[in-house]
This record gives structure tokens, sequence and C-alpha cells, in this order.
């Protein structure tokens, strides 16, 4: 197939230029830019110090903890339920507008419900309109917001993912310099940098206070979507490929491009996948993949 000469001539252009130490160096450097870049974000986002938890069947946030610097701490307690928004006197539904858990939004018209409503909340604060929190008792308290997030702030499970995402890329490259350019190698040095990227991200969107820039928040989960299918692919790939191939290349090849066209369609939004437009994509590749594990190993035993 042509595209199979061509992505081998590619890869022998980049043996040809790079070692395999210079490639892992330009890797290391471009990871650790995108941590760089993922706690500017973090930092450089409103602050309020508190931390909200859905509970989805009461359809309600309360308010789970407050942190010891937040300009907030003096104004609420710890379990008070919030019941609205208010900012330019509207009123709105926080849990429909904040959505914790990203894992809630099932379809395009959710996401962009959700898009919309961060940016309801994002514009008032931009232009310096009170944010006011209505809690159950009625009272309405306003919402002091720092316009970046102190060290101290950043919460444990950013850092808990940066250390835990190190220890899987330092792995995959450490294989793939243990064999450098090969098939399974790649695959595998590709997967770790396709979950590195997507966990990283994930750490970002998380530690948004209530709100991030819509356009900030839309660019994130884009390329969230990207990361996680070349994980995804790459998973496949060595399951398939290692240590018997049980697919052709030609075929990995089209798979691939399944794959593209779900991620540039997660963005165009041409066709709602039923169900969920994130993860009900991924069950059938699973299973699949679960029976070519099963394969690899009778292959392996018998």
């Amino acid at each position: 197939m042509a595209i199979l000469t061509t992505i081998k001539q590619s890869i022998f252009k980049i043996r040809d230029v790079l070692s395999p130490v210079q490639l892992v160096t330009l890797i290391i450097s471009l990871i650790i830019l995108l941590q760089v870049i993922a706690f500017y974000v973090v930092v450089h986002q409103p602050w309020s110090g508190i931390q909200l938890k859905a509970d989805l069947n009461a359809n309600t946030l309360y308010i789970n903890d407050l942190h010891p610097v937040s300009p907030n701490r003096d104004s609420f307690k710890k379990g008070e339920i919030v019941s609205y928004i208010w900012f330019n006197e509207e009123r709105i539904k926080p849990i429909n507008s904040i959505v914790i858990d990203l894992k809630e939004i099932a379809t395009f018209k959710d996401y962009n419900d959700f898009k919309r409503k961060q940016g309801e909340i994002y514009g008032p604060n931009y232009n310096n309109t009170k944010i006011y929190y209505e809690l159950a008792s009625g009272k309405k308290i306003p919402l002091k917001l720092l316009d970046h997030v102190p060290i101290k702030g950043v919460p444990f499970m950013f850092w808990l993912l940066f250390s835990v995402n190190i220890v899987s890329v330092i792995i995959s490259l450490v294989v793939w310099l243990v064999k450098p350019y090969s098939f399974d190698s790649g695959l595998l040095l590709s997967a770790g940098l396709g979950h590195y990227g997507l966990t990283v991200i994930y750490s970002v969107i998380i530690s948004r206070d209530i709100f991030m820039s819509p356009l900030i928040l839309q660019t994130l989960l884009y390329t969230q979507m990207f990361f996680m299918h070349i994980f995804a692919f790459s998973m496949f790939s060595i399951q398939v490929s290692y240590p018997q191939r049980l697919l052709p290349v030609k075929y990995l090849v089209v798979i691939a491009g399944m794959h593209l066209l779900s991620a540039i369609n997660y963005c165009g939004q041409w066709l709602q996948i039923p169900f969920h437009i994130f993860f009900l994509q991924y069950i059938p590749g699973f299973f699949i993949a679960m029976l070519f594990t099963v394969k690899q190993w009778m292959v392996a035993k018998y």
C-alpha cells in the first residue's frame, strides 16, 4: 500500500536525521513544555477557593471544602447547598452550568449548552460583574474571586497525575531506547505519549474553579480527544501485534483512519454518536481488543 510505503520512508528519514538519544531528548523537551503550559493555564484562571461537589441524585451542588487561603472562607460554610448562580440579574442552575464530571456530557447538545453556560459565567467575571451564590436558605452571597490561582491553591490531583504520568512515559521511552525505531517499541512509545497528553489535559480541566474561558476549555477538550485516540489506537495495535502479528499492518492503517475521522467528527459535530459522544465509541474496540488478547495468550501457550 502507498500509505505504508510513505510511513516507512518517513521513519527512515527521521532515523537518518535524529539518533535515538536525540529523539528522546526532543520528546522529553516537548513533555516538559506541555507540562509548563498546563501549569500556566491552571494558575491563570479565576479562583474562588471553593470546592463544589455535585449531588446528581438531588440535582444540586454543595460546598465540599473551602481552601485555607480562599477569599470566601468567611462568607461560606462547608456543606452549604448552592441552589443558583446570579450574574447580571440572571439566575441559572449551577448543576447544569458547571458539571464537575465531564462524563455527564453525553450528547453534542449537552456539550454546546455546557460551553455556552461556562461562557455566560466567565463573561461577567471577565467584565468585573459581580457573581453571587444563592444558597438553599435563600441567602444571596457575593462570590469573591482572585484573578489567578495561588501555588497553594493548585489541586493535589494535578500534581499526582503529573507524577504518575511521568513514570509511564519514562518506561515507554526506556523500552523504545532498547529497540529504537522498531514497530512494537514505537507503538508503546506512542501509547505512553497519548496517555500522558490526555491525562495532563484532564488534570487541567478538573483543576478549574467553577468556570474557564470557553475558548481554552474547547481547545483542551479537542486536544484531549486526539490524544485519547492516539492512546486507544496504539494500545489496540500492541494487542494485535505483540508477541505475534495477528492483524496485517494495512488493516491497522484503516483503523487509524477511523480513529482520525472519529476525532475530527468530535470537533465538527457532524454525526451524533449514540448514547455518549466520548465513551461509547471505545466500548466495541475494547471488547475486540480483549478477544485479541485471549488469542495472543492461546498462541503463546500452544
